[in-house]
């Protein structure tokens, strides 16, 4: 498999064909040249980037090196939970600990344990007692010197975000299934991830049939058509990913109210609300939903996108973001 990014899942051309289907004669300036690809990138970007700002969550896979979080000596009583700064936690490649500049020790990867990576939380578990007794003995009392609080003592690598993985499978001529495997350092925590397909093969019949995925699990998918393959052999392409189907939804949304806002402006101009033409008793009459300003003439659209992407936000925030706490 091949790494992928949320711009595999997130694209132009998708926002234009789930959100904005129907507008292909509206998505152009008044001079009939359509919309250039740029407003849709940034309008894709900028949603993206928004969406991850207000659910503190990394949608793209990042790598983050030394990470410094504090010490508690509380935290040993609780197995010492450490939480990361960028989420969903995927894994990690180190900790340390460090005495201000100076490492001291690398923790075993036995020890870790990562229990919640939405919220970023990982556990340090010796299992190794010698190692465990040694260091407790001898190394914390030689540091602490009896202190309960270290800034910066350890000190993290990890990759945080939703994971991508793209390719393509092959179905032969009469045949109706291919399956992938997933090698095991790609397998995924579950099988609650979702596989993205588009077709290209001779046969045009071949293209109208939609695969199904059947047989999902932690190890790959078996790719299945409908009926048999007509044409000489049918590529199937993919894109599997654990990002959560309603945070798509509201990426895309987002993507597409800029385009959606400025074509509603240019039908009958920025800020008309209506038109009427009359010749010798004869008359027309043209008004839009509401005044350019509110959503020009796609405001229908717009303010149903809208509603829509509040309620899967306020959804999303009382899933994603953790609980803020502070005693007074």
């Amino acid at each position: 498999m091949a790494l992928a990014s949320i711009y595999d899942l997130v694209t132009p051309q998708w926002v234009k064909d789930t959100f904005l289907r129907g507008l292909d004669n509206y998505l152009q300036d008044e001079d009939g040249i359509p919309f250039p690809e740029s407003m849709y990138e940034q309008s894709t970007s900028q949603a993206i980037a928004g969406v991850q700002a207000e659910l503190d969550l990394c949608l793209d896979v990042t790598t983050i090196t030394q990470e410094r979080q504090d010490w508690n000596s509380e935290d040993i009583n609780a197995c010492i939970p450490l939480y990361v700064f960028q989420r969903p936690l995927h894994s990690v490649q180190a900790l340390r600990w460090k005495y201000g500049q100076l490492r001291i020790f690398t923790v075993p990867a036995t020890w870790l344990n990562i229990l919640n990576p939405i919220f970023g939380r990982l556990h340090v578990i010796p299992t190794a007692l010698s190692p465990s007794v040694t260091l407790t003995t001898n190394v914390f009392p030689y540091f602490f010197n009896n202190s309960n609080y270290m800034p910066g003592w350890w000190d993290i690598d990890y990759t945080a975000g939703f994971r991508y993985y793209k390719g393509s499978a092959t179905i032969a001529q009469g045949q109706q299934t291919a399956t992938v495997t997933f090698a095991s350092d790609e397998q995924f925590l579950s099988s609650n991830y979702a596989v993205y397909t588009t077709r290209s093969g001779p046969n045009a019949a071949d293209l109208l049939m939609e695969p199904q995925i059947v047989s999902k699990g932690v190890g790959g998918f078996t790719i299945k058509m409908p009926t048999a393959v007509a044409g000489t052999s049918l590529t199937v392409n993919w894109v599997v990913s654990d990002l959560p189907a309603d945070l798509r939804q509201v990426l895309g949304i987002r993507a597409a109210l800029l385009p959606l806002v400025t074509a509603g402006d240019l039908v009958l101009g920025a800020g008309v609300q209506g038109g009427q033409i009359g010749v010798d008793g004869l008359s027309q009459q043209l008004s839009t939903t509401k005044a350019g300003a509110a959503g020009g003439a796609f405001a229908g659209r717009v303010n149903a996108l809208q509603t829509q992407a509040l309620d899967l936000m306020n959804n999303l925030r009382g899933k994603y973001r953790p609980m803020n706490m502070m005693g007074v």
